[in-house]
């Protein structure tokens, strides 16, 4: 690992048990490890640089997934949770065992094997819109939210849309999920004979989310 520059390694389904410590250490690194020791197979491990300023982090009971984790502290940033997370098929990803891995830290990382081959596993708890009218579309790691009504001002459309996306944003914010607003727009789709040379309406407000201006573009 040290002829290709790297620092820390996560891996998943080890297979190591605990009758062998120092089996698949690495000079240069330490090696920290969850072994299964109910059945067979299975197992999480970490290592890191020894120069590193790392060190272990106990994890807390979990249900479904195995996990080995560490900190690491960063000159200019917070302390960092990294954690190396395997959930075995066919078992379920579950919201508790989320949550007690974030709540090791402030800013957490989970890397690993999640066997999570459906979308759905991940969004199931999106909050659908409150705002009459307003419908939620999910395709892959893509969300749109679209609102339709016979009045021509789009200012009319704005405040249930606006309630709907603040609605998704706490959502984000809940699982700490980062929005990038340069990947993200506002449309407006209007009928009529004549194609308007404007993109929306003179003196339309922008809708935000998370306190960023989301663009209008044309459709």
């Amino acid at each position: 690992m040290s002829e290709n520059s790297i620092d820390i390694a996560l891996v998943q389904e080890t297979y190591l048990k605990p009758n062998r410590p120092k089996a698949c250490s690495i000079a240069g690194y330490v090696q920290l490890r969850t072994d299964r020791t109910y059945s067979s197979k299975g197992g999480t491990a970490l290592y890191y640089r020894r120069s590193l300023h790392c060190g272990p982090i106990n994890i807390p009971p979990l249900t479904n997934m195995e996990a080995t984790g560490c900190r690491l502290a960063m000159t200019g940033h917070s302390t960092l949770v990294i954690v190396s997370v395997y959930l075995p098929s066919p078992k379920r990803l579950l919201r508790r065992d989320l949550r007690a891995l974030f709540a090791l830290g402030d800013a957490v990382i989970l890397f690993g094997d999640f066997n999570c081959k459906n979308i759905n596993a991940y969004t199931n708890d999106v909050p659908r819109p409150s705002s009459s009218g307003v419908q939620l579309a999910l395709f892959a790691d893509d969300t749109a939210l679209f609102y339709g009504n016979r009045n021509r001002s789009t200012r009319f459309t704005l405040l249930p849309l606006q309630r709907a996306i603040d609605e998704l944003g706490q959502w984000f914010r809940k699982w700490r999920i980062e929005v990038n607003p340069d990947k993200s727009a506002a449309i407006q789709f209007k009928y009529g004979k004549i194609r308007s040379r404007l993109i929306v309406d003179k003196n339309t407000p922008n809708l935000k989310m998370l306190d960023a201006i989301i663009p209008w573009q044309r459709n």
